[in-house]
């Protein structure tokens, strides 16, 4: 397991689950006794568990992972960030502008299923 290093309450790595990379989406230790957080990350999983959109990652699975405890499990593919793919330089407009639809669709979807609320004023 690697493990992306992020600020949040969330220890969220990369794995291999059954021959697939997956992410895993855990609560970091101090963190992982305490019921509200626990409750966070039920919360997460049934928000997201039934999302279907080909530019978004799905859900597997709500699972104890050893190391871990209970984690959001998902599908998971090596990636670079939008402004890396952008710097490479070597896209054609009409691929960026695939990628901006991309974007768009998985947003708007999200926005569609509640997991995504609009900014307020």
């Amino acid at each position: 397991m690697e493990e992306i290093k992020t600020d949040s309450i969330n220890l969220i790595a990369t794995a291999n689950d059954g021959g697939q990379s997956v992410l895993v989406i855990a609560l970091k230790d101090s963190y992982r006794d305490k019921p509200q957080y626990t409750r966070y990350l039920r919360r997460e999983y049934d928000k997201n568990k039934d999302l279907d959109n080909p530019n978004i990652f799905h859900v597997k699975a709500l699972k104890e992972v050893e190391g871990c405890g209970l984690a959001i499990v998902t599908e998971w593919e090596d990636s670079r960030t939008l402004a890396q793919w952008l710097k490479e330089g070597e896209h054609s407009d009409d691929e960026k502008k695939r990628v901006v639809r991309q974007v768009a669709d998985a947003l708007s979807y999200m926005h569609s299923q509640g997991v995504i609320q609009p900014a307020t004023q």
